[in-house]
């Protein structure tokens, strides 16, 4: 049921009625009083030289649905939409829900495993007591051992052991040269700082819309409102069935729940899988890209929900 509203015709200027404000959930003991006087005039205090009271009232909760998935979901099995068209949302909110689940499957079993594990530190301190400093692999030349080059691969060249090497310019990359701040703690605790903040903003979307749908009234089924104005037109959801306000709170509740368990595990992902600095900046950039994948499926969105 849609029905349209013509702010264009408004009532004349010049006629001001007293209106109430209604707070969400009907109390009406919060009126905001009506002036004494329509013509400009100030109020008068009274006798007892006190000034009228101003009552605040709690104002309605609004939220703005916006591009994406999550609120294009909303209006699945709307009579306003055809079957297929509803088919097509639900078919979209399910492949979201399959690729951030297994952006999570894969993240958990292989990505945050720490790079630096128990077994790789017995294999390295294996490989220090039979190669690195082996009297076989000791440099006439230079005095060092292959220990001391593979340390220092500015100053010497190792002519073996690559892994181990490429191992150590990684950690030399990462701590730096021993300054004040290492680069690459300093870069991970930002790149953890904006992921968490860019999940907060998702939980506080998940929050303003649960309070949204909770302060609307109950209908018989959903009601929208066309508000024209002059140069605009809007749809306002004024009212909201039993079977719907169930099946929008699940999914707000569903998109909290993927929110919570992305942060954490792109947390782990940004502190386990890798210490190499530029690989921490394209992690934060793939993390940003799997929470905004419902952003991406919006465009195949039937044009009549985008309306």
């Amino acid at each position: 049921d849609v029905v349209v509203v013509d702010l264009a015709k408004r009532p004349p200027s010049n006629m001001v009625e007293p209106q109430a404000v209604v707070p969400p959930g009907g109390d009406t003991s919060c009126d905001v009083a009506a002036p004494d006087s329509i013509d400009g005039e100030d109020n008068e205090e009274d006798e007892s030289g006190e000034e009228e009271g101003v009552h605040i009232c709690e104002l309605p909760q609004e939220c703005f649905l916006c591009g994406s998935i999550w609120d294009a979901a909303t209006f699945v099995g709307y009579p306003q939409l055809c079957i297929s068209e509803s088919i097509l949302l639900l078919l979209l909110f399910a492949l979201t829900i399959v690729a951030q689940m297994v952006f999570l499957a894969v993240t958990f079993t292989i990505f945050t495993q720490p790079q630096f594990s128990s077994k790789l530190l017995q294999r390295l301190a294996a490989w220090r007591i039979s190669f690195g400093h082996h009297i076989k692999f000791y440099d006439t030349n230079t005095f060092t051992s292959l220990t001391e080059r593979v340390c220092a691969p500015d100053e010497y060249v190792a002519e073996m052991s690559s892994g181990t090497s490429d191992l150590v310019k990684q950690i030399n990359a990462y701590m730096g040269d021993g300054g004040i701040a290492a680069p690459g703690p300093a870069l991970v605790k930002v790149a953890l700082m904006l992921w968490g903040l860019t999940t907060i903003a998702e939980l506080t979307r998940c929050w303003d819309l649960f309070r949204a749908v909770r302060a609307l009234p109950r209908t018989r089924s959903t009601l929208l409102l066309r508000l024209v104005g002059d140069d605009t037109s809007t749809l306002e959801l004024a009212g909201i069935g039993r079977g719907r306000k169930i099946w929008v709170v699940s999914l707000v509740f569903i998109r909290a729940a993927s929110a919570i368990f992305l942060w954490v595990m792109g947390s782990q992902f940004l502190c386990y899988y890798s210490i190499s600095p530029s690989e921490i900046v394209l992690n934060a950039l793939a993390l940003e890209i799997v929470l905004g994948i419902d952003e991406a499926m919006y465009i195949l969105v039937p044009s009549r929900v985008k309306g």
